[in-house]
């Protein structure tokens, strides 16, 4: 892992969530440079080494299992993410991160 500029990260993801139950999962989604995450389509390999070193394996299987689980948010399940995520921002603002 190195430290990117904020301006240039990008959303990199381990595995694709566009339908999944990981969408949400903030384990899932980490900053990547461009190159990586464009040109090397995610660096997978050293982006999945680097969840585990963070995390451990066992999470970073359990994530990329629930990647085959199809998840429908209800709209009370969105408003609930909607203030969570809301509050997550107002903490790392107030932290200066």
């Amino acid at each position: 892992m190195r430290v990117i500029d904020y301006k240039t990260a990008q959303a990199g993801h381990l595995v694709d969530c566009r339908h999944s139950a990981t969408l949400f999962n903030l384990m899932n989604v980490n900053a990547q440079c461009p190159r990586c995450n464009v040109f090397l389509d995610g660096n997978i390999l050293q982006y999945r080494r680097a969840l585990i070193a963070l995390y451990s394996e066992e999470e970073v299987n359990e994530l990329e299992d629930k990647a085959t689980e199809i998840k429908q948010f209800t709209i009370p399940e969105l408003e609930e993410l909607k203030v969570d995520f809301t509050q997550k921002i107002k903490e790392l603002l107030k932290e200066g991160k």
